[in-house]
């Protein structure tokens, strides 16, 4: 916007028009126009006409839109509006009297040509009953449940839970990828598109073969897809083997390092740390847990807590390995507060 130099009043209000251009001032001095307030009040009271449906006034802003709606005889926008609205089709259900609404007036007459029920009382019908295939309970179903279940022979809910748990885990016949058994024991395939490729005999191009090959760390012959990246056969052979070749070490924290250094030198004591060799691995029934801490002359266990050990959810996960801990070495436990370093004896 450029500069308030060029101004007039208003011929209605009399509040000032301010214009950015010379040009503007003068043609509207030639017109004699008013502000924008008082132009749209002008319209509103010059152009206007009653809705025939309602008799309700109409506000056109344009003289050429006025002649348009009188010459088409246009109704006003909620006149138009109530044309669509979409008239209800109600009929009664001939067992319990509830009301049906239908789209249209044609499913009405369908409807009642077919005397048919509501939704409720359809699914009423006594001879959709199944049995179950393994507890043999019988179960009432909908229509569409009904021929779907007869066709998979489904079992009930109950039973459902059960199996999942006791699955199996196999290959695809199509693709070699590993799939969850759950309910189904005769399961071979792990999509509908292996299904259509095994049965019309192509099976899919990146097909792999299954190879027996023997872990790294227990010698253990088991059966992999991928020979070159498969060298252990559980992930606690993994770490096993790592951790005693020094590759590879878990996250440890440098000032519980440094306490551990200083109560060496204090205590005459001679343990296994991060620092100094490696964390003391202990492998239980379950896991494979790492001491922060671990004296085997004395067998003495410390854990080093930092911020995050307090929260509810990791207490209660601390308390699981402390007691794992303690059943498997049978030792003297003790904790450390990160912020206080005051020593806790649990056991």
């Amino acid at each position: 916007m450029g500069e308030k130099k060029w101004s007039k009043i208003c011929p209605d209000c009399g509040k000032e028009i301010y214009y950015s251009r010379q040009s503007g001032l003068t043609t509207s001095l030639l017109h004699n126009t008013k502000c924008k307030v008082c132009l749209k009040e002008y319209l509103k009271n010059k152009f206007k006409k009653k809705c025939p449906g309602c008799n309700k006034e109409m506000y056109l802003w344009n003289p050429n839109k006025l002649r348009e709606s009188i010459e088409t005889n246009e109704k006003c926008r909620k006149c138009k509006e109530e044309k669509y609205i979409h008239k209800e089709y109600i009929r009664g259900c001939p067992e319990c009297g509830n009301l049906i609404k239908y789209s249209h007036n044609a499913s009405l007459k369908q409807a009642i040509s077919k005397n048919s029920k509501c939704y409720k009382c359809h699914c009423k019908n006594k001879d959709r009953v199944l049995k179950c295939v393994l507890c043999g309970k019988m179960r009432q179903l909908n229509s569409s449940n009904f021929y779907k279940s007869r066709s998979r022979n489904r079992v009930c809910l109950e039973c459902a839970r059960k199996k999942r748990k006791t699955g199996e885990y196999r290959f695809c016949k199509c693709c070699d990828k590993e799939l969850f058994s759950g309910i189904r024991e005769d399961k071979e395939f792990c999509s509908h598109n292996c299904v259509s490729l095994f049965k019309a005999g192509k099976p899919l191009l990146k097909r792999r073969r299954r190879k027996n090959v023997r872990c790294y760390e227990c010698q253990k012959i088991f059966e992999t897809i991928n020979s070159r990246n498969s060298k252990f056969c559980c992930e606690k052979c993994r770490i096993k083997y790592f951790h005693f070749n020094g590759i590879w070490r878990p996250k440890f924290n440098p000032v519980g390092c440094e306490y551990f250094s200083e109560l060496e030198t204090e205590l005459g004591w001679n343990g296994y740390y991060a620092t100094k060799n490696y964390e003391y691995l202990i492998e239980t029934n379950s896991k494979i847990y790492f001491l922060d801490y671990y004296e085997p002359t004395l067998n003495i266990a410390i854990e080093f807590d930092e911020k995050h050990h307090f929260t509810p959810d990791q207490i209660k996960k601390d308390l699981k390995r402390q007691n794992n801990i303690i059943n498997h070495l049978k030792c003297e436990f003790y904790r450390v507060n990160e912020n206080t370093l005051e020593i806790i004896k649990v056991s």
